[in-house]
């Protein structure tokens, strides 16, 4: 299962910034946030697809999937250089 290990990011507000986070990933939820999206997912040039939103300190984040890396059962990628 893929995961994130850490991340530190400095926040103006701390409750606001929990709530965001917290409906972005440590529970499931379809609450509303004050973040916001910049670009919606689409197909990007290397094959995959790629995406930005906008935390509420205005931090873009991009996200993205790219199909050519395999994931391990620890989360970790392989590159396809590394096979």
């Amino acid at each position: 299962m893929a995961h994130v290990s850490l991340i530190t990011l400095g926040v103006d507000d701390l409750d606001r910034a929990t709530r965001f986070y917290t409906a972005m990933g440590w529970r499931r939820s379809h609450a509303s946030v004050d973040g916001t999206i910049e670009m919606a997912a689409e197909p990007a040039e290397w094959g995959g697809y790629s995406g930005y939103f906008a935390d509420p300190d205005g931090h873009l984040w991009e996200v993205a999937h790219n199909p050519y890396f395999r994931l391990l059962e620890d989360g970790k990628i392989v590159l396809p250089d590394e096979e």
